[in-house]
């Protein structure tokens, strides 16, 4: 698979994307950022962005469809953990607000 790492061990083969990680943390400013327990902040409970919400989002210029898209490729490949989170956040592409991005950003 494409830049997918293969290793294989005495216990058997693994699979990773550390470098498309990394290259995604960095192109999000997360590259000095410490991992999180859980994909999605446990007390989350995401709802359709306001107006206004959506506007303000406007303005960071933030590409939301191709960052859940980016997050969808490693959950597909060798992070099926995320699956849930890039499923609840995939919700969200037509009207995104600051609450989905930040969101997002935990993801990472």
């Amino acid at each position: 698979m494409l830049g997918v790492k293969i290793q294989r061990t005495e216990e058997g083969i693994s699979l990773n994307q550390q470098h498309f990680t990394k290259a995604l943390l960095e192109k999000y400013g997360m590259g000095l950022c410490k991992a999180m327990v859980t994909p999605l902040a446990p007390n989350e409970h995401l709802m359709p962005a306001t107006e206004d919400k959506i506007v303000a989002f406007g303005k960071l210029k933030a590409n939301y469809r191709s960052a859940i898209g980016s997050i969808n490729y490693l959950s597909t490949a060798t992070r099926p953990d995320l699956s849930f989170a890039v499923s609840a956040l995939s919700q969200y592409l037509d009207r995104p607000g600051i609450k989905h991005w930040q969101a997002f950003l935990h993801v990472l």
